[in-house]
């Protein structure tokens, strides 16, 4: 009997997972030696500079994520602007200024009820509609 009560469990949960993946990107790192010796690294990012160490996030409608280091700048979408979702059965997405809302299909003024999954590589994301 535990053992059922475990499995349905588990089952639940796997029933319930939200899954989002981001897709990420590479920016322009450039490394130069002031005329006084000291070592400079800096990103650029839409014509922006910015300090080697540094992170920043950008809200909607971008909704990126972006870090510079000493060797590369990294930025990632999250949120709905991931555009890769999975939503739980008999659910929808929808775009709350960079976060995701599940919703009924049926009733779009019903939330879903979801569960964050740490182990995202097992679910097959779709591409969304973004709205």
């Amino acid at each position: 009997m535990l053992c059922h009560n475990f499995l349905f469990f588990i089952l639940l949960i796997i029933i319930f997972t939200a899954c989002v993946t981001s897709e990420c990107f590479q920016g322009q790192v450039i490394a130069q030696t002031t005329k006084y010796g000291t070592a400079d690294t800096q990103c650029t990012f839409r014509s922006m500079k910015v300090l080697s160490g540094s992170s920043f996030k950008l809200p909607f409608p971008d909704c990126l994520e972006c870090k510079c280091t000493k060797t590369s700048m990294t930025c990632c979408e999250f949120g709905f602007a991931s555009g890769k979702v999975v939503p739980p059965t008999g659910c929808v997405a929808h775009n709350d200024a960079c976060k995701l809302v599940f919703v009924k299909k049926t009733n779009s003024s019903e939330l879903c009820k979801t569960t964050k999954r740490t182990d995202k590589s097992k679910n097959k994301p779709f591409t969304s509609r973004r709205s």
